[in-house]
């Protein structure tokens, strides 16, 4: 079974009354445990179709699979279940709640998931430690680096062991 596969992909975006192809009939497969980059020109598309495969937006036409899972098809409970299970998400402008410490910014997904408060403590204290930012987890974002937040944001990104 493939990781990631589209078939004929396409996402059409109304932009001032014109219409924007970001995707047109794209296929693609990724087979489990292969490396692929996503590379281009600016508006090329590469968020567009990041966003589809993570659930975060919708296809146009055509067919999104990850893991065997048709995003096509998923209630919008669903998806946040699938998101929530199966993809972790690196944001460029990384998305961390100011208002909670590296750590605890960590722990939301595990919070999501339903995890008890001592196994998502646990899990969030050793992602920051893994990320090289032991000494820094009790700290709000607006105390870290751009380069520590980001890490922060990948320990967030790998907190419920997405595949």
């Amino acid at each position: 079974m493939a990781a990631i596969e589209t078939e004929n992909l396409t996402r059409i975006y109304q932009v001032g009354g014109e219409e924007v192809r970001a995707l047109d009939g794209l296929n693609i497969t990724v087979a489990e445990g292969e490396l692929a980059a996503v590379v281009g020109p600016s508006g090329s598309g590469k968020s567009t179709l990041l966003a589809l495969l993570g659930g975060l937006d919708t296809p146009s036409d055509g067919r999104v699979s990850v893991h065997g899972a048709a995003l096509e098809g998923m209630s919008p409970e669903e998806l946040a279940a699938f998101r929530l299970k199966s993809v972790g998400f690196i944001f460029q402008d990384f998305f961390l709640l100011g208002h909670l410490t590296a750590q605890e910014n960590v722990e939301v997904p595990l919070k999501l998931a339903s995890l008890d408060r001592k196994e998502r403590r646990a899990r969030a204290a050793e992602l920051i430690e893994l990320v090289g930012l032991g000494h820094r987890g009790g700290r709000l974002p607006n105390q870290l680096s751009g380069g520590e937040r980001q890490r922060v944001a990948i320990a967030r990104a790998r907190a419920n062991r997405q595949r």
